[in-house]
């Protein structure tokens, strides 16, 4: 199901944001994208209610304004959401963002600077990153493992902030992509490198906010996942 709350005007940037059981933040990250899109006018949000078993979708009806579409579809995964999203999308750019924020919607204002001159714009946490050390520690060994494998030198692949350049190449990676979970981030710069897309990372503040996933509790299948991925895209 879709709702729409705007019109038709022009787009120049669609955010993307997947949502899954965000009851508990999603209405103060809303309150900051709404400040956000008042300013720009011509940005517009998609929230994907990926399955919520809580009251995100209801919370998101409640909430929603001009700017802002909504599609809620079954449980599919972060990846199965962000794919949705961007076929739904109608911007020049589109960004992904994650429903906590963690990365601010700040980061359009480097589309703007960008004027189009590179096809990826993703951010690296490392240098402004505000995450306790069981966070940072095993991000820092997953991410090193895949500049390693990948030679995508400066890309914090899981960093949740992504911007891509609307092109027929982009919609071939995107529907081409067969990860639907969270190393749906690896296959996507997999993908984009087989391309020859042109990436730049820059340097985002990232603040943790505790969420579903804990990469602890999952490396070990995250490890696995990389190396599968590697060995597909070598």
């Amino acid at each position: 199901m879709t709702l729409f709350a705007g019109g038709l005007q022009k787009i120049h940037i669609t955010i993307v944001i997947p949502c899954y059981n965000e009851s508990k933040r999603i209405i103060k990250s809303m309150k900051e994208l709404r400040t956000m899109t008042e300013r720009f006018p011509d940005v517009e949000i998609i929230f994907v209610d990926d399955g919520s078993k809580d009251d995100t979708y209801k919370i998101l009806v409640k909430n929603m304004w001009d700017a802002v579409r909504i599609l809620s579809q079954g449980n599919k995964g972060k990846w199965g959401a962000l794919k949705a999203g961007y076929k739904m999308a109608r911007g020049d750019y589109v960004i992904f963002l994650d429903a906590d924020l963690s990365v601010g919607p700040g980061v359009l204002i480097n589309v703007l600077a960008d004027k189009g001159k590179h096809d990826i714009i993703c951010g690296n946490r490392y240098k402004m990153s505000k995450a306790p050390l069981r966070r940072r520690i095993p991000s820092k060994i997953f991410n090193y493992l895949f500049v390693g494998l990948f030679g995508l030198r400066g890309v914090d692949s899981q960093c949740p902030v992504k911007i891509l350049k609307r092109s027929k190449e982009m919609s071939n990676i995107i529907n081409g992509m067969k990860e639907d979970g969270f190393t749906g981030d690896v296959e996507f710069f997999a993908l984009a490198k087989k391309y020859g897309l042109n990436i730049k990372p820059i340097d985002v503040l990232y603040v943790y906010k505790d969420g579903e996933f804990n990469v602890a509790k999952n490396s070990i299948r995250m490890f696995k996942d990389l190396m599968r991925i590697w060995w597909l895209y070598k």
